[in-house]
């Protein structure tokens, strides 16, 4: 695409970009899905650190709260 290529709707120019994020998946130029991979990878990392840190301060739940708390935090992403 050239550089100077402009586009506009409703008279508001439309900003070009190299990537954005929607509904978590990472729209890039070129297609490609590793930045999709990358955050959802990076938000399970996050779920399993907080999971980690509740099991830590309960240490009296009971096998299913663990399956309980891992089906609400780690499991939507």
């Amino acid at each position: 695409m050239a550089r100077n290529m402009q586009f506009s709707y409703k008279l508001n120019e439309i900003e070009i970009v190299i990537k954005f994020t929607y509904l978590s998946i990472v729209f890039t130029t070129g297609g490609a899905l590793n930045g999709t991979f990358d955050a959802l990878s990076e938000q399970a990392l996050t779920s399993l650190y907080k999971l980690e840190r509740y099991l830590r301060n309960f240490t009296q739940l009971k096998v299913i709260h663990y399956c309980e708390l891992f089906d609400k935090l780690v499991l939507p992403v």
